[in-house]
Formats: structure tokens, C-alpha cells, sequence
């Protein structure tokens, strides 16, 4: 059953049913981990990391004489961010392009029909996996074995530290699954947003005047060149313009279809149908302003 209205798509079925059919990914963390992974100071110690990244990735787009594929080349950099930053793995260039593509693969056939069967989506989707975990593991026996040089805790660390609080030690299966799990968190929804904003700030060069015009007030950018040592987590959170515009960006180009929730308790909608508990729903994203930036966002429409 469908029920389809102006914000909202209700689709009622067994919450089972709505899981993705290549095997592989699970909800391995708990809340106060992904709190841990991306609190206030773990963040600011990702950041001359992050902005390593994006330099080099920016220094290449440069580089290259003729036009990109800018979604391709943003999920490239978001796959790049999570391996290198988030994880902390050290693996070469060619290797990480390489299990990129593999990666890829993976993810086009993650919600394939569970058919395993010769040339299906689903086998497919099943042997990139394997190819994935191998490299996984191999990154990781090498992360545990080489902890010299260190200068912050990545999510990795703190997935390890948060199972010997509780007097677990994690399993190299767990930490394969918790990795993927990290990976495909962080890859599809910051990649699309990321090729919106773009497109959005080649298409209102006056916006992006306005918000290098911001940067260059908090001593971020100077001569188009960020100035070493200003992307600092307070900083950015003073940008307001900026904020503002990847807020509306968000809004217009909403990279996230949908939730998923199970029903606890029976509802009815405005055309009185009943949705009993134990259904799973679909709740597509309205494009409503944010409540917090009402006022200041900008129409990029």
C-alpha cells in the first residue's frame, strides 16, 4: 500500500522487508559511539586531515585540462576522506583507486533484487564485497600493527577503545563490518550534496563572491588561498552565510529520499487509514526552510 501526499510517502509493509539485499552492512554502532566519532573534538582533529585532502583532490581538479564528472569526482574525494581521515588508513594511491571502483560496484548493487544468481546485481554486489573486505582487513592488521606517528584518535580507535570499555574485544569480522559500515555512512549523501553546492554556487556567482567575501572577514581566505591554520572547528562555526547556503542547498536538493521507521503504536493518516505497528515507513523529505534559518536563507531557486 501507497499513500502519497504533497511531503510525505507512506509505504506500509513488514519492516524486514526494507533492507538491503546484498548482506554486509549492519547497525553495528551504537548512538554514543557515532557521538564519540563525531564530537566537537573529534572533529577539530580531523580537520588538518580533511583539509589535506581536499587540497590535493582540489590541486588535481585543477590540473586537469579538460571537464570532470564532478558527482564522480566528490564521491572519489568523500571515499578518499573517509579512508584516509575518518578510518586512518595509510594505503597508496593506486590501491585506494582501485578498491574505489570496487567500492562502487558494492553500492550499485546494494539494494539489488536477493537473486544469486550468474551475472546478477546480487552476486555482483556479494563479490565486491569479499574484494572489499579483503582490502579491509589488510588495512586494518596494518593500522593495528603500525601505531608510530599518531597525532589524533580516528573513528577506528575509537570503535577499538569504545569495546574495551565495555570489556569486549572486537572481532576482525566486527571491525570489517564496522568499517564498511563508516564508509557507506559517510560516501553516497555527502557526495551528492557536495556536487549540488557546486553546481549551485557556478550558477550564482554572486552568492560566491558573498561567501568568499566571509571568508576573507574571518581570516580563512586570502589571495583564494586559505590562510594555514584558520580552519579551526570555531571558525567555521561562525560562518553564518555559509551556513545559510548549504542549508538551503539542502533543502532544494534534498540528497537523502526518505527515512525508514517501524511503527510502535497505530496511527491513522488525513484519508483515515489505519497503520498498524510493526509496519515499515517511508517518510520522504519535504522541502520545507530550515526553521533556524528561516529568514536569512538564500533562494537559490
Amino acid at each position: 500500500m501507497n499513500v502519497t501526499g504533497s511531503h510525505e510517502t507512506w509505504s506500509c509493509g513488514k519492516a524486514s522487508s526494507i533492507r538491503p539485499a546484498v548482506r554486509g552492512v549492519k547497525r553495528f554502532f551504537p548512538s554514543r559511539v557515532f557521538s564519540k566519532i563525531f564530537s566537537h573534538e573529534a572533529l577539530e582533529s580531523y580537520l588538518p586531515k580533511i583539509q589535506l585532502v581536499i587540497k590535493d583532490t582540489l590541486r588535481a581538479w585543477s590540473s586537469n585540462p579538460e571537464s570532470i564528472n564532478v558527482y564522480h569526482e566528490t564521491q572519489k574525494l568523500t571515499f578518499r576522506m573517509a579512508i584516509r581521515v575518518l578510518l586512518g588508513f595509510r594505503i597508496p594511491d593506486e590501491e585506494l583507486n582501485r578498491l574505489f571502483e570496487v567500492y562502487q560496484q558494492f553500492v550499485e548493487n546494494v539494494f539489488s533484487l536477493p537473486l544469486d544468481l550468474p551475472f546478477s546485481g546480487y552476486r555482483r554486489g556479494i563479490r565486491a564485497r569479499e574484494t572489499l573486505q579483503k582490502g579491509l582487513e589488510k588495512a586494518i592488521q596494518e593500522k593495528l600493527q603500525n601505531t608510530q606517528g599518531k597525532d589524533y584518535a580516528d573513528a577506528l580507535d575509537i570503535l577499538i577503545e569504545s569495546g574495551k570499555e565495555h570489556g569486549k574485544e572486537l572481532t576482525m569480522q566486527e571491525l570489517k563490518d564496522g568499517t564498511l559500515e563508516l564508509i557507506f555512512a559517510a560516501y553516497a549523501t555527502t557526495a551528492s550534496a557536495s556536487t549540488s553546492l557546486i553546481m549551485q554556487l557556478l550558477k550564482n556567482p554572486r552568492v560566491l563572491e558573498k561567501l568568499r567575501e566571509e571568508l576573507r572577514s574571518r581570516g580563512i581566505l586570502h589571495n583564494g588561498c586559505i590562510c594555514e591554520g584558520s580552519l579551526r572547528l570555531d571558525n567555521i562555526n561562525s560562518l553564518h552565510y555559509l551556513d545559510c547556503v548549504i542549508k538551503e542547498v539542502l533543502r532544494l536538493f534534498t540528497p537523502i529520499s526518505g527515512g525508514y521507521r517501524t511503527v510502535l503504536q497505530t496511527f491513522e493518516l488525513d484519508v483515515s487509514i489505519a497503520i498498524s505497528p510493526g509496519c515499515g515507513c517511508t517518510v520522504s523529505s519535504p522541502k520545507q526552510p530550515f526553521a533556524c534559518c528561516r529568514k536569512a536563507c538564500l533562494s537559490l531557486a
